[in-house]
């Protein structure tokens, strides 16, 4: 069920709308991903780790709550999503879906079990080597 912040339980699935709003039409909701736990959440969105159900894979879902206020997709988030489609690198988080869903947007991810700040917490607490560091930036 829907909360009061617009968060899904981990039981709600993206593809069964709350029972108070209106049907949307099936080709407008961010179908075959089944929310499995929240994993983050920032100042733009909150991030779930969900199964697709067409290959049983798992999946980060980043859900943008639109402003209703605003008039359409935040820029920023068109910004990501324009990046995000061009970018293929090993070292870049692959956006696999993008889909509107109500006053909702809903990013697709590749899921990795880590960030880039655990990581750097647990491999290098004492500094990186300077050749790492300038193939980062070249990044």
């Amino acid at each position: 069920m829907t909360t009061n912040q617009g968060e899904l339980d981990s039981n709600e699935s993206l593809d069964s709308p709350p029972a108070t709003t209106p049907p949307v039409p099936q080709r407008s909701l961010p179908l075959n991903y089944q929310i499995l736990d929240k994993i983050g959440q920032g100042t733009y969105g909150t991030v779930y780790r969900a199964r697709d159900k067409t290959d049983q894979g798992i999946v980060a879902i980043k859900k943008i709550l639109l402003d209703d206020r605003d008039e359409g997709i935040p820029v920023t988030t068109l910004r990501e999503v324009a990046l995000l489609r061009n970018l293929k690198h090993t070292n870049i988080v692959r956006m696999k879906d993008f889909q509107p869903w109500k006053d909702k947007m809903c990013l697709v991810f590749e899921y990795l079990d880590q960030d880039l700040k655990v990581c750097l917490d647990k491999s290098f607490r004492n500094g990186m080597p300077r050749e790492l560091i300038k193939s980062c930036a070249m990044q």
